[in-house]
């Protein structure tokens, strides 16, 4: 593979990440406390039915604000970002029953494009919450049962749940070396 400096579009990814560190960074510097910072933090929400992953929530005395990374555009063709704020509000719904209290404000990062600022709305975000549980029920009632995995090159390396799942360790092969790195101990 060689040096990093040689991959394609290395550079451009480099500095991508770089203003968005610079972005974040003066996020936690303009802060009016020191929040405490916590990265890669799974969070549950109404009675264990909703359930996500914050990139970095940041709590504070007189500040509580999430932090959402984004390796894709947050925005339609429209340039609307609903679906993304919408990620972000559900998640925001775990962290206020996990810590008590609602943050304030989330920040959506992407990497190519700017930063946007979503003021949360607590009746917003506990509807949206909701809302997802009320259509999983739903979908539950038409679907019932475990279902059938989907497992090819396409799908798991984008699933969370590929190294404990019996169809990817039966459909994995060394074709797939490109897209995801596995490694079974038999």
């Amino acid at each position: 593979m060689g040096s990093p400096d040689a991959w394609p579009g290395y550079q451009r990814k480099r500095a991508r990440l770089r203003r968005l560190a610079r972005h974040l960074r003066g996020l936690l510097d303009n802060a009016p406390d020191r929040p405490e910072i916590r990265t890669e933090l799974t969070i549950v929400g109404l009675d264990g039915r909703l359930l996500g992953r914050l990139d970095l929530a940041a709590r504070g005395s007189k500040s509580h604000f999430i932090v959402d990374y984004k390796s894709g555009s947050i925005t339609n063709a429209s340039g609307r970002s609903d679906r993304t704020i919408a990620v972000s509000f559900s998640s925001t719904q775990c962290l206020k029953t996990n810590s008590g209290s609602w943050p304030t404000t989330a920040y959506l990062m992407p990497l190519d494009g700017p930063p946007v600022e979503v003021v949360i709305d607590p009746d917003a975000c506990q509807q949206l919450a909701e809302d997802a549980i009320r259509v999983l029920g739903e979908f539950n009632l038409l679907a019932p049962g475990q279902q059938p995995a989907s497992a090819g090159e396409d799908t798991c390396p984008n699933c969370h749940f590929s190294s404990r799942c019996s169809a990817f360790w039966s459909a994995c092969s060394p074709a797939w070396a490109d897209k995801i790195l596995a490694v079974a101990d038999r």
